[in-house]
């Protein structure tokens, strides 16, 4: 990974140049000219993403630089929070992407501010591989399903309790939904998602604030405790692409954090299909991730401990019905709320963190 200490930190999208980006690139790829850059695509948020079209000398094609890629960096985060998830992203593909035998894209260019808790990276332009993206309202169907089980015991596997994690200082146990405390920050938002449609899909039993509370709280200290490999954080089938075979990858690691297995698998599974789906085959999906996470060099985890790790997780799915609709429309929160409360109550997740 490259800190910028002789070229200033881009503060905005307007910085980036392709003068900018030539010397950015230079360390890495010697040589390399980029004789033109355009931007297309820009999408905001926590993370500003832009499309880049770029040109190179004869240098830098045959690096094999793209012909488009996606800068990404926290430019229009409104806090330094959520500047810092920038740079745990970069922090993941220098560290642990490269030590992963996933679909992930690749990255190009990794920057770290040394004035700022900021991140960039130049990442794949997916599109060139003709990659589909999910979407969260269209649930995955049970091979897909099965597909990115596969995927998360991948990763998860792949630095199965590994002395690396707890060397690497900026990768942190409970990650940025400990440090940023991202449920009283969801919490906040309660009045106005009980006055929401959403609000339709939760029952009294779950009405109560101080109860949620407790329970994520617990749920983050047994993880805090008894981490055991890196999880994604934010396992939606948003956050998904597939390649043309149907391979799936993940995009977007800023929620990086050392963790608990669980927490991407009950994410996923209650998230990421229909109610009926996940009743009728979520102990089926248990048991075929558990024999993956074997394979990709995980332990052997018994069923029924598996069993209670997924229902006690499934309570962090709460948060997705508290979701602040500056994050995501209020039509994501309303399929959201349906499958988390119905398998929180299905599976007793309350019960199962606090007894």
């Amino acid at each position: 990974m490259h800190r910028v200490d002789t070229m200033p930190f881009p503060r905005s999208l307007e910085d980036i140049s392709a003068e900018w980006l030539t010397s950015a690139l230079a360390e890495a790829y010697p040589g390399t000219r980029v004789d033109g850059l355009s931007f297309g695509t820009i999408i905001r948020g926590m993370a500003t993403k832009a499309q880049v079209h770029l040109h190179y000398n004869a240098a830098g094609l045959a690096h094999g630089l793209p012909p488009s890629a996606w800068i990404k960096s926290g430019f229009d985060a409104t806090n330094a929070d959520l500047m810092s998830h920038s740079v745990a992203e970069v922090e993941f593909f220098r560290d642990l992407a490269p030590g992963l035998s996933i679909n992930l894209p690749h990255s190009w260019l990794q920057l770290v501010d040394p004035n700022a808790p900021n991140g960039l990276l130049m990442l794949e332009d997916l599109t060139l591989r003709n990659a589909r993206f999910g979407r969260q309202t269209t649930p995955l169907e049970p091979e897909e399903m099965r597909r990115v089980l596969t995927l998360q015991a991948g990763y998860h596997g792949a630095y199965w309790k590994s002395p690396k994690l707890d060397a690497l200082g900026w990768l942190k146990r409970g990650g940025m939904l400990v440090e940023s405390d991202v449920c009283g920050i969801f919490l906040d938002f309660w009045p106005t998602a009980s006055a929401a449609p959403r609000w339709d899909h939760v029952p009294k039993a779950l009405r109560d604030p101080a109860l949620i509370r407790r329970a994520i709280d617990q749920l983050h200290a047994n993880d805090i405790r008894d981490a055991n490999c890196i999880v994604h954080g934010d396992a939606h089938q948003g956050n998904l692409f597939f390649n043309t075979d149907g391979t799936p990858g993940y995009l977007d690691w800023a929620t990086i954090m050392y963790g608990h297995w669980a927490f991407d698998v009950a994410y996923l599974m209650v998230g990421s299909q229909s109610v009926e789906n996940r009743r009728a085959l979520e102990k089926e999906q248990l048991a075929f991730y558990l024999d993956a996470l074997e394979a990709a060099g995980g332990e052997r985890i018994a069923f029924d401990s598996a069993w209670l790790a997924y229902r006690q997780h499934a309570m962090w799915m709460f948060m997705t019905t508290l979701c602040p609709v500056e994050f995501h429309p209020e039509e994501i929160c309303v399929h959201n709320a349906e499958r988390a409360c119905t398998a929180i109550t299905d599976l007793d997740s309350v019960a199962a963190l606090l007894g």
